[in-house]
């Protein structure tokens, strides 16, 4: 189960007695509800500071991995992961390789001297190396599951909706990219991604920000999309009882003066005409969008009421609409 810091300050998780606790990473995330990043930090760190003789997993490469160490209670065993080759590190990757089509590396383990090749089509990204890792360290090395089985557990591994999400048809020659990014460091990551892959003409990056949270961080996210990008749409996203047009003036706030009035900053207060206008109007072939923060969620709030809006089915409109143009 995931463990969120909110979770853990409202005590919803203190009666549950963890026999492993997995801890990723921390970014500047949630601070709409928690004062500081320290304080954001602190309450993280409480969900290892009560095990008893569990296990706490860490990403060894993260820049907070030793403060939780020092802070996992000393009857835990810790175990660590990552891809940088620490001393100290029980199972990391090495020889990675992104691309489209998936995730390559070796996987490695020195205690018992093991190194082999997996291959996951399913996820694409060096996130997703790190979560594999994190898995492999759960399954294989605290709970003893053979690693054939781990390794076949992830190579089957289904496409996770909203995170990276593809959306391709055969007859039409650009990609669209929906996922769940909502923070600097996850527009930097999933933008890099794309860019590391290497899979695109121009890329596209389509983006709203939530109402009633981490005003701070919208300017932010602008700056990151508009070094990123060729072109970016701003949008809507789920605006709370915020007025959108506000939201949409604090992203605004993180392009340079010149940016604003150029072609490469597309404004669209609609989100499903921020849609079509980049995919029917903006799109070249072999361009790719990236639709950032919404997720696969089927519906939108705003100030007054809830709609049904899922980006997937207009994205697949737009393009069918591109095909019947091509014809």
């Amino acid at each position: 189960m995931e463990v969120s810091s909110r979770g853990l300050e409202q005590e919803r998780v203190g009666s549950i007695a963890f026999d492993i606790s997995i801890y990723t990473n921390l970014t500047h995330d949630h601070l709409s509800y928690h004062a500081t990043f320290d304080e954001y930090k602190r309450i993280k760190t409480t969900l290892f500071e009560h095990l008893t003789k569990s296990i706490a997993i860490i990403n060894r490469d993260d820049d907070y991995a030793q403060h939780v160490i020092d802070n996992t209670k000393k009857t835990a065993r810790v175990m660590t992961y990552g891809i940088a080759r620490n001393h100290d590190t029980d199972i990391y990757a090495s020889n990675i390789q992104l691309s489209v089509h998936g995730l390559n590396f070796d996987i490695n383990i020195p205690a018992t001297n093991i190194t082999e090749h997996i291959h996951i089509p399913s996820l694409v990204g060096k996130t997703n190396v790190y979560n594999s890792l994190a898995a492999l360290a759960c399954a294989h090395l605290a709970l003893n599951i053979p690693l054939d089985l781990c390794k076949d557990a992830l190579i089957s591994m289904p496409p996770i909706p909203g995170r990276l999400e593809f959306i391709t048809m055969p007859e039409d020659p650009i990609t669209v990219i929906i996922d769940s990014a909502h923070t600097p460091d996850g527009f930097k990551e999933i933008l890099s991604t794309i860019r590391d892959c290497r899979m695109s003409n121009n890329l596209l990056c389509l983006f709203g920000c939530r109402g009633n949270m981490d005003h701070a961080n919208r300017s932010i996210k602008a700056t990151i999309a508009h070094q990123l990008s060729d072109k970016v749409i701003v949008t809507t996203d789920m605006s709370g009882s915020e007025d959108p047009k506000q939201i949409i003036q604090d992203i605004l706030a993180g392009f340079s003066s010149t940016s604003n009035s150029d072609d490469n900053v597309i404004i669209e207060i609609d989100r499903r005409k921020a849609i079509e206008k980049a995919i029917l109007s903006v799109m070249q072939d072999g361009d790719t969008l990236v639709i950032l923060g919404k997720r696969h969620d089927i519906n939108r709030m705003l100030q007054d009421r809830i709609i049904d809006f899922d980006d997937r089915i207009i994205v697949r409109e737009c393009i069918q609409q591109r095909i019947q143009r091509s014809l």
